[in-house]
């Protein structure tokens, strides 16, 4: 407020105390943190404790070991349809427990994912889906309208539920 024509990024926004506070009790310099791949590091936190909760959505609530298998048997799933290395696979999924399995087991089926709002408009949506090459798009049988003139492979996560679900637990190898 006393300087209005000041650029927001030169603004400091902690004061000496609370830098001191980061610095010194908060990250010592003491603590490694492993550069691990998110998937890799669920998976470790799920042989840890595999019956804490791990995502929570609505009334849904899944446990480590749940979301570790659950995202094994996505990404099984979507080896099977090309899903792999150098490839790149479509998300299109409300803000529901399935997201994050949904992702996990993009990773581990060692492919990249493509983040698709479900807000968006559709012709952006199939404008990002193009551009990004695709070949495969996960997402619920309520979106799926949305999806209508794409050439590449859709997967309802909803009416596929059993076919995944009898896919097997363990980690597939990449």
């Amino acid at each position: 407020a006393a300087d209005p024509g000041r650029r927001v990024a030169e603004i400091d926004l902690l004061g000496e105390a609370e830098r001191a506070q980061l610095r010194r009790q908060w990250d010592d310099g003491r603590r490694e943190h492993p550069a691990t791949p998110v998937h890799d590091g669920v998976a470790a936190q799920a042989a840890r404790t595999p019956g804490a909760v791990a995502v929570t959505s609505g009334g849904e609530a899944l446990t480590f070991a749940e979301l570790d298998a659950a995202a094994n048997r996505l990404a099984r799933f979507l080896q099977a349809r090309g899903a792999g290395p150098e490839t790149r696979v479509g998300v299109c999924l409300g803000r529901s427990a399935e997201l994050p399995v949904a992702l996990l087991a993009t990773l581990r089926a060692g492919a990249a994912y493509v983040p698709l709002d479900p807000g968006y408009p559709p012709d952006r949506l199939a404008r990002t889906l193009a551009d990004s090459g695709a070949p495969v798009l996960l997402t619920s049988g309520g979106l799926a309208v949305r999806f209508a003139g794409w050439e590449g492979e859709l997967v309802c996560l909803d009416a596929e539920r059993e076919r995944i679900a009898a896919e097997r637990a363990q980690a597939p190898g990449v």
